[in-house]
């Protein structure tokens, strides 16, 4: 996993084809003075979510073969 997923304790739950299942603590320090979590660590969030979810349904680039 990404060194970000430790730094924000981001969980990976599941994937499946198509899908990945990723879990974040909303812990104050990724929440700004009014208690909501920063839209950059969302941002963060939805692309590391959407990432593992790719790579899911991606085909595997073809090996190379000896001749």
């Amino acid at each position: 996993m990404p060194p970000l997923m430790h730094l924000f304790g981001f969980r990976f739950v599941d994937a499946d084809r198509g899908s990945a299942t990723v879990e974040m603590p909303a812990t104050g320090w990724l929440a700004g003075a009014g208690g909501t979590v920063y839209g950059g660590v969302l941002a963060l969030f939805a692309d590391l979510a959407l990432d593992i979810a790719s790579t899911t349904i991606i085909a595997a680039p073809p090996r190379a073969r000896s001749r």
